[in-house]
């Protein structure tokens, strides 16, 4: 552990989320249950074998105002792996040059696939400051993590920034990060008062969508499959695993990266804050959906489906879609994030598209400044693929007001 004081603040860098206090650290993060002191700890000592965990810290005397999240990777994962992002389907050819963006430093909270699906600012701060106060806990916050990432020579990578996170972009732009496109994330705003409501607004945007989705719940509901919550997760997870497994297999064409350990302690780890929606029929478990909420936010983070099932697109809306949002709407819920990736299926289904940033911090100025060109390269090549998206979004909501 370092410590080191500036006037009435003191910044603290650990290597485990252990040796901060859960009641200190989770009022940094009150709406993203993947910003959590339970999610982190788990992340961290399930999931992410070879990758170095830092912490840096800012306290208030006794108190935690703010925090950062950081991972050090050495070697490219399947969980983070920048050079996904920097070059997309051709990263083979830089790859055979040996040509890549790890080593690295990751800040911002861990998501289910890496920090990509995490919504929580990369810069954790107390609600409870006023503007000034933040601007000063996050500007020390930032130089500390810098300072670590100087320290091992690696260059800082900023994942998945929001539009709207002003005072983080505002200080990478002090600093003279390079900023870039990541890839977008989608999200529902509840804004209804039961499901038909929601069906209502679907007709808004496309009668035909409205259709299909009662078609798809009638058929649903002849099929005989049910949807239940999965109170006790590990009694299924052998199943629960294999479910998982057979999908990342089928659409990312890797294994799964969490054991069945995972599924179980995360149950345990996060307690309601983790829903388990099973379907069965027969009583043998057929598809899954896990959701993780907190704080009137919900995120949609791990599946799997048997696809020899009879009806699995039935099967599939409905356990990952119609349910949660059904149950959102009942629990007063306000924001449902279901991730990346089939962007225009969750366009369909009522979903917005959130713009999403990547700003970059060479190793060194004199490597920063190499890197320019590239940066410059990536940002117009991912506006131009984000362009189409955007397009569909701003149709899709113009409908919809109209």
């Amino acid at each position: 552990m370092t410590t080191e004081t500036h006037s009435s603040l003191s910044v603290t860098t650990v290597a485990s989320i252990t040796e901060v206090p859960a009641k200190d650290w989770d009022p940094l993060a009150p709406r993203d249950p993947m910003a959590s002191h339970g999610w982190l700890r788990l992340i961290e000592e399930e999931a992410i074998s070879g990758v170095e965990t830092r912490y840096v810290l800012v306290h208030k005397e006794e108190d935690l105002i703010a925090a950062a999240p950081c991972y050090i990777c050495h070697e490219a994962s399947q969980l983070l792996d920048p050079d996904v992002l920097m070059y997309g389907r051709f990263r083979s050819l830089p790859a055979a040059f040996r040509l890549s963006f790890v080593p690295s430093m990751f800040v911002g909270p861990f998501g289910s696939n890496g920090p990509i699906r995490s919504n929580s600012s990369n810069l954790l701060v107390s609600d409870d400051l006023d503007i000034a106060e933040r601007h000063t806990a996050l500007s020390r916050l930032l130089t500390a993590t810098v300072a670590v990432a100087r320290s091992n020579d690696l260059p800082l990578h900023f994942p998945r920034i929001r539009q709207d996170d002003d005072e983080t972009r505002r200080l990478l732009r002090e600093r003279n990060c390079y900023k870039t496109r990541d890839f977008p994330l989608c999200y529902l705003d509840v804004e209804w008062d039961d499901f038909e409501g929601y069906l209502r607004h679907l007709g808004s945007v496309s009668r035909r969508m409205q259709r299909n989705v009662r078609h798809e719940k009638n058929r649903f509901r002849k099929s005989g499959v049910v949807i239940e919550v999965i109170e006790n997760p590990a009694a299924h997870a052998a199943r629960l695993w294999e479910l998982a497994n057979d999908h990342s297999r089928r659409l990312n064409g890797v294994p799964l990266p969490y054991s069945a350990r995972f599924l179980t302690r995360l149950k345990k780890q996060l307690g309601d804050d983790a829903v388990f929606y099973g379907a069965f029929q027969d009583r043998q478990l057929i598809g899954f959906v896990i959701l993780l909420k907190r704080g009137g936010t919900a995120y949609l983070i791990l599946t799997g489906i048997d696809r020899r099932w009879t009806g699995y697109e039935a099967i599939y809306f409905n356990l990952c879609y119609y349910r949660p949002i059904q149950d959102a709407i009942s629990e007063g819920m306000k924001r449902l994030y279901f991730g990346g990736t089939l962007y225009r299926t969750k366009v369909r289904r009522g979903c917005r598209i959130m713009a999403l940033d990547h700003c970059y911090l060479g190793a060194s100025p004199a490597w920063h400044a190499a890197m320019k060109p590239w940066f410059v390269f990536h940002a117009a090549w991912m506006g131009h693929r984000s362009a189409a998206l955007e397009d569909l979004d701003r149709l899709r909501r113009h409908r919809s007001e109209g």
